[in-house]
């Protein structure tokens, strides 16, 4: 069963790498990974709503050459 809610998860959020859920699902939190010439790139952060709109966001962390 927890293969099958993983896969669910990736599913549900395309484009990304892993997604954890918390307090019973109300929280989720997913790891993307941003690619030259992609709407992460060269974008502000304040942007982000917009290629989101649909989804409540906060950015808890990033990574640059593998560093945060």
């Amino acid at each position: 069963q927890l293969v099958i809610d993983n896969i669910y998860r990736l599913i549900e959020y395309p484009g990304a790498l892993q997604v954890v859920n918390f307090a019973e699902g109300k929280v989720s939190l997913a790891v993307l990974k941003a690619y030259y010439g992609g709407p992460l790139i060269a974008n502000a952060l304040s942007t982000m709503r917009e290629h989101m709109p649909h989804i409540d966001t906060r950015v808890a962390a990033i990574f640059r050459h593998d560093r945060p």
